[in-house]
């Protein structure tokens, strides 16, 4: 499930790792190395902005919770007073 999220972050630390490595065997005042310096620099703005996308992470946890705690909500209501089921109605429908 989580699978494509992580392999994307694990491409992104292998091509930063690439960089460096290929960095290593470069003189360091040459035009290469301040080019691979560059595209670096925009590796790591590019990891830092994906981190910032996490806290939509927590708002679908919210969300989540939020949709649960209703249906045990309703639920202990439909076995207190005895209606019929109306809380899978209420569950969010995932999305593919």
């Amino acid at each position: 499930m989580f699978t494509k999220f992580f392999k994307k972050e694990d491409l992104l630390e292998k091509e930063i790792e690439d960089c460096l490595r290929l960095m290593k065997s470069m003189k360091q005042n040459s035009e290469e190395y301040l080019e691979q310096a560059g595209v670096l620099e925009k590796l790591y703005k590019i990891r830092k902005e994906g981190k910032v996308l996490d806290t939509s992470f927590w708002s679908t946890v919210v969300t989540v919770g939020g949709s649960i705690l209703g249906i045990l909500i309703i639920t202990n209501h439909e076995r207190l007073d005895i209606i019929t089921s109306k809380a899978m109605s209420f569950v969010v429908k995932g999305r593919v």
